[in-house]
Parts: structure tokens; C-alpha cells; sequence
């Protein structure tokens, strides 16, 4: 790298050094000299560079840095954005999502930033790929279909080392509960005496300058998290902000008058791409109640901003509907729906049905909690009747720490092997999870009995507790 730095700055004194710079990737690609800063990154995993820059001035965070990746044999290229690392560090993680060689050039505002080259080769992995949409139905970019069922953690997951503990909740919400994401907490907040929170090494800035200097402590750990999370083919869904004392606006993050991303608000969202978008399982969501603070036009533009930055088009949309107020946004890829309690099945089915893009329940079902007065009964029952409704996503936990769950996970959440019991037979039992749709119509007693059914295929019947244990099922429509 450092020679094509050495060619890139002798060069300066031509006029046009971005046409020069395209002579001179063309002149390396022929002469095979391409700096290989790995030999093999699986698909989706993470290639990672670094760069020593010690020219920069002003805000670090806010200096203009990408680079530009180009798969060899297609030719397409993403765009994936670089961050500030401290200690004169600037650094790039990139997922490829596809074998093969990768070329990348850098682009910056600062010279000694801008034109560095290099590449690696993308091989074959294990992981099921990004979580998709097809349809209002939820599916891995591998095709297979998926059930996402979410778990939170908020001071415990964002405070705690891997090795002191947070390996065994990853595998225990994975093999006990089912879980394929974990939410933790809203990304940014702000206020580090909130109890809930765990203090300022939870925080995405330092408490005493934000939002201008970003906490390098908590992004680091989450992205080792992260690291391990995504091994176990698992993901991330995250919202970015609060509501009450960790508003966006006590912390400084002020939006523009007219309800355009404002620039300060750019700088969280480059950042948070840059550090966290590289994973292939993330859902981006505006946050809780958003309506208090932020208006339809700004939600409509943050989803249009994510979609036009995020190199890998990770679904976004902005949590609507209970108590949060707000929208759906006009493009959003997947229905963000803060209903708190699941109304029947027929009627439920029938929303599912008439939307275009998938759901994903985003209040979090809490087990023994006031708010919305889910037991361990009544979580089992709701996790069902998401399955049934073409793998309707939601979100579960237990009752302590404000519903996110803490070191004491076991105890806290006790339909932790219902939830996983019914993931398991969604995802093993089912000949084609994907072909399931909800079909109520087709049992009798429909306040107790649900179905669902793949045509040619096979009828699945849940039975509440409450039908003595009887159910009709009508199969002239299969013959």
C-alpha cells in the first residue's frame, strides 16, 4: 500500500488526478500488481483494512472516506463507508457477498486517504446469506426460508466481554430460545445516569462530547459481539433511537426544519453503516415512538437514505401502530407494526395478507410484564400464531431491567424453551417453510384451533388449550 501512496502523492501535480488515478488502476490491474491484503475472506464475513493518516484535520467523524468495491468477474461494485478509529487510524470493513476476486480504491477528501488499492479473494462459506424479503414473507438470500424471532438485551449485552458471559447467553438464546436476532436496547442514547442504560461505556459517544467524538470502547466490544453472533448465523435488528430522556435532541442530534437528514444525523448514520453494516443479517429501524420528536417526511427520509447508502440494502422501515405513532414509511421494506397484543387469528391473517413487504412485531412481548400482560402461556401462544402467519417476525423477552434481558436471563425468561420448541418445528418439521400461508378457514372452533397449509403438500394445526382436544378440518378444497 504504501507504494501506490508514493505513486498517488508524486502524481499531485496533475490537474485532473481522479482521471489519473483511473489510468493508474488500469495500468496495476494489467501488471497484476494489486496490493493482497488477504488471501481468502468467506462470503459474508469481513474483509478489514487499515490506514495510518495523520494529515486530517477538523472532526475526524466527519471527514469523507469510502471505498469503492468492485467484484472482478461481474464487474458490480459497492460502496461501503470508512471510519475514524482514533490514534490516526482510519479503517474499512466490507462484506463480500459474492466469490471471487475484489478490487477496491479508496476516495477521500484527504489526499493521503484518497486512491490507496488493493484486493482480496472472496471464498465460500457455511452462512445462509442476508435476511431478504420475498414477498410479505421473510427468507435468507439463499432462498430458505426463515422465522425471525428476536431477543433483548440492553445493559448486559453492551457491558459485557464475551469471555465474561455473553458467549453463554448468545448460545443460550440461540439453541434454547430459537432466537435469530438480538435486539440491544436503541442504538443512541444518551444519558449515562439512566439505570437502565449501564453507565457510559454503554454509550455510543462519551458522555462529554457528544455527539462529536464516538465512544470507541462500546463500538469495539459490539463488534467483536457481532463477530460472534454472525458465526452462529445470527443477526442484529436495530433501532437507532429513544424516546423520554434519551431523545435524540438532549444528546445534540438536532434534525433539519424541513425533515431532511441533517448533518449531524448523517455522521451517526455513516458511522453506524461503516461499523455495523457489514454483517449479513441487520434490519435498520428509526426507533421508539419517533413521532414524538421527528416528522412522517423525516421518516420517509431516513428510509430513503438507507436505501441509497447501505451498500448492501439491509431492510429498513420505522417501527408504527400501538403507541408509537408515526408511519409506515411510503418505502420501507418490511412493516415495523408496535402492536402490542396480537389481535385473532382471522383477523390478524388478514392484515398479513394485505401487506406487500413482511412483518416484524418491534414492542417486545414480555414474559410476566405489565405491558401487555404476556405470560409464559401466552408468549408460547403468540410465537405460534407468528409462525402460522408466514413467519411473522417479533420480539421477546422477560420482565426485569425494563423487559431486556440481564445476567439472570434463565430465570428472568421461563418460555424460553417454548419459544425455541416452536422454532424448531417451524424450521425442521415443516417440508417447505417458505410455501406455508395462514388458511383459517379451513378448521371449525377458530378461537382455539389455527392453521396454516403449503397446497400439495401438507395442513398444520395448532390447538389451543380450551378445544378438548377435538378439531375438524375441512379438506375439500385439497382433493
Amino acid at each position: 500500500m504504501n507504494i501506490f501512496k508514493k505513486i498517488s502523492s508524486n502524481m499531485r501535480f496533475f490537474a485532473d488526478r481522479k482521471n489519473l488515478l483511473r489510468v493508474l488502476v488500469f495500468i496495476v490491474v494489467l501488471l497484476g500488481s494489486y496490493r493482497v491484503d488477504a488471501a481468502d475472506v468467506e462470503r459474508w464475513k469481513q474483509f478489514r483494512v487499515s490506514f495510518e493518516n495523520t494529515s486530517w484535520t477538523g472532526n475526524p467523524f466527519d471527514l469523507d472516506f469510502t471505498a469503492t468495491f468492485t467484484h472482478t468477474s461481474s464487474g458490480r461494485e459497492l460502496t461501503q463507508f470508512g471510519f475514524y478509529a482514533g490514534n490516526n487510524i482510519w479503517k474499512i470493513y466490507f462484506m463480500p457477498d459474492e466469490v471471487g476476486e475484489w478490487t477496491y480504491v479508496t476516495n477521500s477528501s484527504d489526499d493521503d486517504l484518497d486512491g490507496l488499492l488493493g484486493s482480496f479473494n472472496g471464498v465460500s462459506s457455511s452462512l445462509q446469506g442476508k435476511l431478504v424479503s420475498n414477498g410479505n414473507k421473510w427468507q435468507y438470500s439463499n432462498g430458505e426460508g426463515v422465522f425471525p424471532i428476536t431477543t433483548s438485551s440492553l445493559a448486559f449485552f453492551r457491558t459485557t466481554e464475551l469471555e465474561d458471559g455473553l458467549k453463554e447467553f448468545i448460545d443460550w438464546s440461540k439453541i434454547t430460545m430459537g432466537a435469530n436476532m438480538i435486539h440491544f436496547g436503541q442504538l443512541f442514547y444518551f444519558d449515562p445516569n439512566d439505570p437502565v442504560i449501564g453507565g457510559e461505556s454503554a454509550l455510543p459517544f462519551y458522555a462529554s462530547q457528544q455527539p462529536d467524538n464516538f465512544n470507541f470502547e462500546m463500538w469495539d466490544r459490539q463488534n467483536k459481539n457481532f463477530d460472534y453472533i454472525r458465526d452462529q448465523q445470527m443477526g442484529q435488528y436495530l433501532k437507532f433511537f429513544s424516546d423520554g430522556r434519551q431523545k435524540p435532541d438532549s444528546g445534540g442530534i438536532v434534525a433539519n426544519a424541513d425533515g431532511s437528514i441533517s448533518a449531524i444525523e448523517k455522521r451517526l448514520f455513516k458511522y453506524t453503516i461503516a461499523r455495523l453494516g457489514a454483517y449479513p443479517i441487520v434490519i435498520w429501524d428509526t426507533g421508539i415512538d419517533i413521532s414524538e420528536f421527528r416528522s412522517n417526511t423525516w421518516i420517509d427520509n431516513f428510509t430513503t437514505w438507507f436505501q441509497q447508502n447501505d451498500p448492501w440494502k439491509h431492510p429498513v422501515g420505522s417501527r408504527s401502530g400501538g403507541g408509537s405513532g408515526g408511519k409506515n414509511p411510503d418505502t420501507a421494506d418490511f412493516y415495523s407494526d408496535g402492536e402490542i397484543k396480537f389481535p385473532s387469528f382471522e383477523n390478524f391473517t388478514e392484515t398479513w395478507a394485505n401487506r406487500s413487504i413482511p412483518t416484524l412485531m418491534t414492542d417486545r412481548f414480555r414474559e410476566d410484564h405489565g405491558r401487555g400482560n404476556y405470560n409464559r402461556e401466552k408468549i408460547r401462544r403468540a410465537v405460534w400464531q407468528a409462525g402460522l402467519t408466514g413467519g411473522t417476525g417479533l420480539i421477546v423477552s422477560g420482565n426485569k431491567n425494563a423487559g431486556y434481558l440481564g445476567k439472570d436471563y434463565r430465570s428472568d425468561f421461563k418460555a424460553a424453551p417454548e419459544v425455541g420448541f416452536a422454532e424448531a418445528f417451524f424450521r425442521t418439521k415443516v417440508l417447505d417453510f417458505k410455501a406455508l400461508n395462514p388458511l383459517p378457514a379451513i378448521v371449525d372452533n377458530r378461537t382455539y384451533n389455527w392453521s396454516a397449509a403449503s397446497p400439495g403438500q401438507e395442513i398444520i394445526v395448532y390447538m389451543r388449550a380450551g378445544n378438548n382436544g377435538q378439531v375438524n378440518v375441512d379438506l375439500s378444497g385439497f382433493a
